[in-house]
């Protein structure tokens, strides 16, 4: 780009992580969300970024059906793992795209840990 349009481009952005390590209040999730970011950058295995995610406190305990063993899904697991994996995709949107297609899995099997606990053994997965 010319120099001289330079100045018409908006300052640089900078991602917004609800996350982050660094806040001056902890929130709930933030150990889990460190977690990931470590797990992440050592490439850990699906099986082991689920059970971080099941570490992260479900806000819908009570509403877990102990009649048809179904289990509540966790807006909060699901929360800290999105915005963690576009945090850390943030650079590009090829970097995104490369994160969710990276963790897919994580992202398909999240599901059906919290609603199918026997399609998630079938595809061999434990659902503890």
């Amino acid at each position: 780009m010319p120099k001289s349009l330079e100045s018409l481009l908006p300052e640089q952005g900078e991602a917004m992580h609800n996350f982050d390590k660094n806040m001056a209040v902890p929130v709930t999730g933030l150990t889990q969300a460190v977690q990931l970011q470590t797990a992440f950058r050592e490439k850990a295995s699906a099986e082991t970024i689920l059970d971080i995610l099941r570490q992260v406190p479900n806000p819908l305990d009570a509403e877990i059906d102990i009649d048809t063993k179904k289990w509540a899904h966790n807006p909060l697991a699901i929360n800290v793992f999105a915005q963690t994996v576009f945090m850390l995709g943030s650079k590009t949107i090829s970097h995104s795209r490369s994160a969710i297609l990276h963790h897919q899995a994580v992202f398909e099997v999240h599901n059906l840990i919290c609603l199918y606990p026997s399609e998630l053994r079938s595809k061999g997965f434990s659902s503890s």
